[in-house]
């Protein structure tokens, strides 16, 4: 035998005053925000499609944690400082290339056939050793 189920009267009106779901959602997600790091300075560029890409080194990172980055993720100044850097000091300049001349020297001199090491400061390499200049000109 079945039990009766027993009728309950249902407020439709206040039933539907307590509805507050949403059945679409028609706003657009919103976008997380990346966190900004400091760039301590840009390595190299190279070109993909019609934009360039830039090597990045992160202030307080290694170098191994370098990324490729498109211009539009940096500021304007910092692409600008480095398509056209600021000459180094004379005096910056002269330590540099002595720094190099005694370090190939003391390889040449070794006689151990492993590589050398020469630590150098990059805005004065890149202005010595720049594409498309030569060497001593």
């Amino acid at each position: 035998m079945a039990l009766k189920r027993l009728s309950t009267r249902v407020d439709y009106v206040q039933l539907d005053n307590f509805s507050s779901v949403v059945l679409y959602n028609n706003t657009a997600p919103r976008r997380k925000k990346g966190k900004i790091y400091e760039v301590e300075r840009i390595i190299s560029r190279k070109k993909q499609k019609c934009d360039y890409l830039y090597l990045i080194k992160w202030a307080g990172w290694p170098l191994h944690t370098c990324t490729w980055e498109p211009s539009d993720n940096l500021p304007s100044n910092l692409i600008r400082g480095y398509e056209r850097p600021p000459k180094p000091s004379d005096s910056r300049l002269e330590s540099t290339a002595r720094a190099f001349a005694s370090g190939i020297l003391s390889m040449l001199k070794s006689r151990s056939l492993g590589k050398g090491y020469i630590e150098l400061e990059h805005d004065c390499w890149r202005c010595h050793f720049e594409k498309g200049e030569t060497i001593g000109a």
